[in-house]
């Protein structure tokens, strides 16, 4: 999986490079996020959204026309609740995503609008649970060598972004992991899944 991942993130950026892009362009963004996971085959556990956020950077790849490459890298808080036998505990995240999507652009007068969808690729930085006033560390391994969950995580997602002709935006995302953020040796499965909005600047 994470052979073709990179595979995957290699080409695109093969294109980019050799696509005679007419312009490049970049910018920061700051987004508001809410999310959780979708769990499978695990009885008597609930996931919750509750709020978090990201502040990142993105490259835009203008290929001529009405569309662009746009690549990005986010430090990621995420926060949702667990509920166990009704038993509550909050889960916090802390990462790095770097989504890649291809964008189509609609001129809206002097403004413009992309909609656009890709893959992304993250890595846990740290990960953690708090029931009670115990907090839990989820990438502490056991004495086999093992973590709870693990820091890695792909996915898909969409994303929509309005854009000023004063170059600040307003953008919405949805991306949901398709890769069990528990170990391998789990029966059950949790996917991660994250809708997002937020403010940017393009230079």
């Amino acid at each position: 999986m994470k052979k073709t991942v990179i595979g995957l993130i290699l080409i695109l950026g093969l294109t980019a490079g050799g696509a005679n892009a007419q312009k490049v362009t970049g910018g920061l963004k700051a987004n508001a996020n809410m999310s959780n996971f979708i769990l499978s085959d695990i009885n008597d556990l609930e996931s919750k959204m509750k709020a978090g956020g990201s502040l990142g950077g993105f490259v835009t790849f203008d290929l001529g026309g009405k569309f662009a490459l746009q690549p990005e890298l986010l430090l990621n808080m995420n926060s949702s609740e667990f509920k166990n036998a009704g038993v509550k505990g909050d889960f916090t995240y802390w990462g790095l995503e770097a989504p890649i999507y291809l964008l189509g652009k609609i001129d809206a007068g002097d403004d413009r609008v992309y909609l656009g969808v890709g893959p992304y690729i993250g890595l846990g930085l740290s990960a953690q649970n708090k029931v009670g006033g115990t907090k839990y560390n989820l990438y502490e391994k056991n004495e086999a060598g093992d973590m709870l969950m693990q820091r890695f995580d792909f996915g898909f997602g969409a994303m929509a972004t309005y854009e000023f002709d004063f170059r600040m935006f307003i953008s919405g995302s949805y991306r949901i992991g398709v890769v069990n953020a528990l170990d391998s040796d789990s029966r059950g499965k949790m996917l991660p899944q994250t809708v997002s909005v937020g403010i940017g600047y393009k230079f």
